[in-house]
């Protein structure tokens, strides 16, 4: 735990993938307040999650295509980015416009899809990291608290989606919901993760170190390390 906490790459990922869990969670959570009480049409709640289910399916075939080409972090900070624009778009969205609520909901999934096996794959490197900097390859611990982690933002989103329908005053049931419950809702689908799409893309920007070229100079200076004390009489 301490060779972990040493480094800056594991403490920039394991807060990235804590508020990626936000992410994730927070529009899907929020769905079913937002067809059943801003777009009144709950029989939309199914086909919502399955877009969104087939966003982030294609944005995991398309994260291993983009990933060969460019540098996993600016592609993990640039789809983060892409992905709290288009949220912001559902603040233009409504019940008049379906097709932009699902168009929205496939590429914001997507692009969401993108970034989550790129936070899976920087386990590898912070090992990596971790293990030049300690002498210590603590794998297995890494990857425990990366994925508590992410549990932990799991259940952020349900006390945030808990805490904004309370200050909203939304009324459980009730056939009608006030204005502010409705913007409250709207704004669990938009404004709020929005942020936490921008945060995260800040944080992994400015904090995670490992960018392409690092990352090729730590490879090739672990080898020689592993080579080192391989030799005979070392």
């Amino acid at each position: 735990l301490a060779a972990l906490w040493r480094n800056r790459a594991w403490r920039a990922g394991v807060l990235a993938s804590c508020l990626l869990g936000v992410l994730i969670g927070l529009p899907l959570s929020s769905g079913v307040y937002y067809f059943t009480a801003v777009i009144g049409q709950p029989q939309l709640i199914g086909p919502f999650m399955g877009i969104g289910g087939l966003g982030l399916v294609l944005g995991v075939v398309l994260s291993d295509q983009l990933t060969r080409r460019f540098c996993k972090k600016r592609v993990y900070v640039a789809t983060n980015i892409a992905c709290a624009v288009l949220l912001l778009g559902f603040l233009l969205a409504g019940p008049a416009r379906l097709p932009l609520v699902f168009a929205l909901a496939l590429l914001s999934n997507l692009a969401l899809g993108v970034s989550a096996p790129i936070s899976f794959s920087m386990n590898g490197d912070v090992a990596d990291a971790i293990e030049l900097q300690s002498g210590q390859r603590v794998v297995g611990t890494l990857v425990a608290t990366v994925n508590f982690a992410s549990k932990v933002g799991s259940g952020l989103t349900s006390a945030v989606v808990g805490a904004v329908l309370a200050l909203t005053l939304y009324q459980a049931g009730a056939p009608q919901q006030s204005p502010e419950a409705q913007q409250g809702i709207v704004a669990l689908m938009s404004v709020i993760p929005a942020v936490v799409a921008l945060g995260v893309a800040a944080l992994v920007g400015r904090a995670y170190p490992l960018n392409r070229a690092r990352l090729a100079r730590l490879k090739a200076e672990l080898a020689e390390h592993r080579a080192r004390a391989a030799a005979p009489g070392v």
